[in-house]
């Protein structure tokens, strides 16, 4: 587990080394990246996540499984669970296999490359979706400097 500030990935299974990657990839940017590799999707590490709560960093799961009913599913039903009226809420990205059938035989690493799940390929999905949270939250500020609380809370994905 590394800790990070802007943006903290986590994954389970298979991924790790992928993520690993992207890790390195993201570093080498110049941002503060935490990884988390979870060994189980249910039960959750609670104090692990809670951690991982502190600051306005962009969570981001990775799985090679559908981003429905996954690790992603259920951190974004942990965060509503548990953080819902904080004032500091991790965003969240979700990024996992697309909801198709793959035609064909393909290896492993064709079918990763098509369903966008490299190193390359999430660095700069992650990248692009830091900047839109980054200009996006700038807007708010200047557009609306007293928001309330509950408008802090949105999960995306």
């Amino acid at each position: 587990m590394q800790t990070g500030t802007d943006i903290v990935l986590f994954t389970t299974g298979v991924t790790l080394p992928i993520v690993i990657e992207t890790h390195k990839q993201l570093s080498a940017n110049g941002l503060s990246v935490g990884l988390v590799h979870l060994p189980t999707v249910q039960p959750l590490d609670q104090e692990l996540l809670r951690s991982h709560c502190h600051s306005d960093a962009l969570w981001v799961s990775i799985e090679e499984h559908s981003v429905i009913g996954g690790l992603g599913g259920r951190l974004a039903a942990w965060l509503a669970e548990h953080h819902l009226y904080q004032q500091s809420v991790p965003r969240l990205l979700t990024l996992g296999s697309k909801a198709e059938f793959l035609h064909g035989h393909q290896t492993q690493q064709q079918a990763r490359l098509h369903q966008g799940l490299t190193p390359e390929l999430l660095a700069a999905r992650i990248q692009m979706s830091l900047h839109a949270q980054m200009r996006e939250h700038n807007l708010e500020l200047k557009e609306q400097p007293q928001k309330s609380m509950v408008s802090n809370h949105m999960i995306t994905s």
